[in-house]
């Protein structure tokens, strides 16, 4: 059987405004600003054809050209808190499809995620290769997730299963959440849900850190091989 090349798209959604940490893509971990970082790791990887920046602010605009991506210019309609990444990535593909442009599939590659590598984006581009296009979604183990509980309003803990608690740790079946650092999609898949039969591409703790505060910056800052 002759091999069918998959041409892959790179998009990394980076508005300017943030909650938690004004500025929050432009932050350097490493010498790097999360930008570039994500940018970097889809140049780096060799398996994306193209690397596009969907971004609002000018400063994140000039730092993804550095680096080698093209920038599209998000609307205000979607730089807003309320856009959804969905809404984005949808928007940057019909601006793509108006240039000429037109990919197999997409990976969407977070700034808030600086510790994902080009590795990581080559290993998960493989699971997708031999999943018959089935969405891949990068996750992690929850430690001790089993034993979660509820604290009510007069403060008794109320545990979700009273089952899990009577059983060890390393006995439990490990449970997996998304880490934000990943998402790889066939373009013919995008309108069915990005958690629509997918598989998992499965990343250790200390590469999972999705900033969303100060403390996960100091933490990732921590943990980032320093170059």
């Amino acid at each position: 059987m002759a091999h069918v090349r998959v041409r892959t798209v790179a998009i990394v959604p980076a508005r300017a405004g943030s909650k938690g940490i004004p500025g929050k893509n432009r932050r350097r971990v490493a010498g790097r600003s999360l930008v570039e970082i994500a940018v970097d790791a889809a140049v780096q990887s060799r398996r994306c054809a193209t690397v596009v920046v969907t971004t609002d602010d000018p400063i994140s605009a000039r730092q993804a050209r550095s680096r080698g991506a093209i920038v599209l210019q998000r609307p205000r309609r979607l730089a807003g808190p309320k856009a959804t990444t969905p809404e984005v990535i949808e928007h940057a593909l019909h601006q793509l499809r108006r240039g000429g442009q037109d990919f197999d599939r997409l990976v969407v590659l977070q700034p808030t995620s600086p510790l994902r590598t080009a590795s990581d984006v080559r290993n998960a581009l493989r699971i997708h290769d031999q999943q018959d296009g089935r969405n891949v979604i990068s996750v992690v183990a929850l430690k001790g997730a089993q034993w979660s509980m509820r604290l009510r309003r007069d403060g008794r803990l109320v545990p979700l299963d009273p089952r899990s608690l009577r059983r060890r740790r390393q006995d439990l079946q490990p449970l997996y959440v998304p880490n934000g650092a990943l998402y790889v999609i066939g373009t013919d898949r995008i309108g069915r849900g990005w958690f629509a039969d997918a598989v998992g591409y499965v990343m250790p703790r200390e590469r999972s850190i999705d900033i969303d505060d100060h403390f996960d910056l100091r933490v990732a800052r921590a943990l980032a091989p320093k170059k």
